[in-house]
């Protein structure tokens, strides 16, 4: 709550510092049937275009950035806060970045091109489903929101069993239109001045923790496919603490997923994200075999540990494709 009141704050407040200069981005907290997102519906495009009733503002659709020649038609110099609402999946966050930072360049259908002073310039808002790669330069830019999945839409892609969404929660009232009272509105207005005020009380940003996002961003850089391939293949204890040869693995993993395998060396790539949105510590070198022959395998440890001594390696697979074998500590490089 606290973070969303910083953000709200953040956005009405008109003063632009540089170095404390965000987008402020809306995200799902709760994960979908797809590692490529959420299912949405949860109010995170409400918050920030409640804002419209007190700035200039206007919205841009965000998956459509791509295909405008003109998408930053209607910004003009008068605009103090523009939304990005609904980015797709993968929208590059550098595309955002002088936006943020410097100057914002708005071309116009017709030929007219604002280059509009970062210190005069819209303060910036975006939403998504999904969860953009953080790099170090992306996050010190974002101010992100979650919401949870309190509203939702109930669909056949989901396994909620019914839908809730922000009116019912108010009598079947559309707030912030036109059916509001007077003394709604001065509630509403009331409330988001005193965001303003804790948010200049502050003298660090209130950010929400970033690890739920780091991890969506892991997996979908995974895939559903292999996601569920290692889900299934770890569910299994045997799989974890203990050293396994990637070998049998990655011949297995080309067995289940067919053409939609990955090369050796995503599929350790993608062993190496798994264990980073789970927490867990992975360790990768060159072991001795039951063969005696020194060949790649992976510790996944789900205690922080790697053990040192002498390990029986047990990979189970659903088919029994792989036997036990037993190997000796070597610290040959991967």
């Amino acid at each position: 709550m606290l973070n969303k009141m910083y953000a709200v704050g953040y956005l009405l407040h008109q003063y632009k510092s540089a170095s404390k200069a965000y987008m402020v981005l809306g995200v799902d907290y709760a994960g979908g049937s797809s590692v490529k997102g959420s299912y949405g519906g949860t109010g995170k495009s409400f918050l920030q275009k409640s804002l419209f009733t007190m700035l200039e503002s206007i919205a841009i659709g965000g998956k459509t950035l791509k295909d405008d020649n003109f998408p930053m038609d209607g910004v003009t110099p008068k605009k103090k806060f523009v939304l990005f609402d609904d980015l797709g999946p993968y929208q590059p966050m550098e595309y955002f970045y002088n936006m943020i930072t410097d100057n914002f360049i708005a071309n116009q259908k017709g030929g007219v091109k604002y280059n509009i002073p970062f210190d005069d310039s819209a303060k910036v808002g975006a939403t998504t489903n999904f969860a953009p790669e953080m790099l170090s330069s992306t996050k010190r830019r974002l101010l992100v929101y979650y919401n949870s999945d309190y509203y939702h839409e109930k669909t056949g892609d989901n396994k909620y069993p019914f839908s809730r969404k922000i009116s019912d929660d108010f009598n079947d009232k559309n707030i912030l239109t036109k059916e509001y009272s007077s003394k709604e509105w001065n509630t509403d207005y009331n409330f988001m001045l005193q965001c303003i005020q804790f948010y200049l009380q502050q003298k660090e940003k209130i950010e929400a923790p970033m690890d739920t996002l780091i991890n969506k961003n892991a997996m979908m850089q995974i895939g559903d496919n292999t996601v569920k391939f290692l889900n299934e293949f770890f569910s299994d204890a045997s799989n974890l603490n203990e050293w396994i040869e990637k070998a049998p693995v990655f011949t297995y993993q080309k067995d289940e997923l067919g053409n939609k395998a990955n090369s050796s060396q995503r599929f350790s790539e993608n062993l190496i994200l798994y264990c980073k949105a789970k927490q867990w510590r992975i360790e990768l070198k060159k072991k001795k075999n039951a063969n005696g022959n020194s060949v790649p395998h992976f510790y996944i440890s789900t205690i922080n540990e790697i053990k040192p001594e002498e390990t029986e390696i047990n990979l189970s697979t659903p088919n029994d494709k792989v036997e036990k074998a037993t190997v000796r500590p070597d610290d040959l490089p991967f």
